[in-house]
């Protein structure tokens, strides 16, 4: 099953990031790019948002990535939740390397991904729940 869960990361762009603090839940579209093995997911957002304010204080996260976009029977779409720890990418050559990815998967952000008050997000994938349309759930722990 973990291929499946592999697949469907790789084969979409976006996703929705929910963070929380003080019990108020937040959700954000992004898009992201991931690690080769799917364990670390990579977001872009700026120092000012709330969603980054919200993870300085709980690094805690839970992203959504579906297929609905894709799949015109509804009955088939998958949806993945991820759940995880985010930090910071400080690291400036590995920062660089993320950075050029997401450049190429997202030509649109381009502008984006050079300003100076963007941040690059890591997030570490705890666990991930595939719903394989709207009965078949498959739970896969990661660390």
């Amino acid at each position: 099953m973990l291929e499946a869960i592999k697949t469907l990361i790789r084969s979409q762009k976006s996703c929705v990031l929910a963070t929380a603090v003080d019990n108020r839940p937040y959700c954000s579209l992004m898009g992201y790019v991931a690690e080769e093995d799917c364990r670390h997911i990579y977001l872009l957002t700026r120092r000012d948002s709330r969603k980054y304010r919200n993870l300085v204080q709980n690094p805690s996260c839970s992203l959504l990535i579906d297929s609905r976009s894709r799949q015109e029977d509804r009955a088939l779409a998958q949806a993945l939740t991820i759940e995880g720890a985010c930090t910071m990418v400080d690291d400036k050559s590995r920062a660089a390397a993320i950075t050029a990815r997401f450049n190429r998967t997202h030509p649109h952000l381009k502008g984006f991904c050079e300003d100076p008050d963007a941040v690059l997000l890591d997030v570490a994938v705890d666990c991930f729940l595939l719903l394989d349309g709207p009965h078949a759930a498959h739970f896969e722990a990661v660390r």
